[in-house]
């Protein structure tokens, strides 16, 4: 028998095998197809806020049911005087009000919203001492004058 005609043989029988193989092992996998539950309700922990500038609230949103396959959520605002970041943390930023909305990334159809006013600001900062007790000014020199 011809040794090149063997060895073209057997190359073409081992490259048979190698690929039945991974044809099984690709096949072995779970049979059972993979169903996304998606979310059909969202729910805040509060649906009205009223901040004064420069104050912020964290909004929670529960996402049901609670076997939903993509739980994260989108968070935006119409309106003016606040904005919201990624979690849901919202500041008031200017005097008015917006609608903050939480809306289900994996079904757009399913959203909440949070009604927010901004007025007023929020009260200077007291300034900080290093000196542990309040300086009076020193004597005080004038005349009285009552007048009738």
């Amino acid at each position: 028998m011809n040794t090149k005609y063997l060895k073209s043989k057997i190359s073409v029988i081992v490259a048979t095998f190698a690929l039945a193989g991974m044809f099984l092992l690709a096949s072995c996998g779970d049979d059972e197809p993979k169903t996304k539950v998606l979310p059909n309700f969202i729910s805040l922990n509060k649906g009205h806020l009223e901040l004064n500038l420069g104050e912020s609230f964290q909004l929670i949103a529960t996402v049901e049911p609670d076997n939903a396959t993509d739980k994260t959520v989108l968070w935006s605002v119409t309106g003016s005087g606040v904005s919201v970041d990624d979690d849901g943390l919202v500041t008031a930023t200017n005097n008015g009000s917006a609608v903050v909305t939480a809306t289900a990334n994996a079904n757009h159809d399913v959203f909440v919203d949070c009604y927010v006013t901004v007025s007023g600001s929020t009260p200077p900062e007291p300034p900080v001492s290093d000196d542990p007790e309040p300086t009076l000014p020193g004597p005080m020199w004038g005349t009285i004058i009552n007048n009738p």
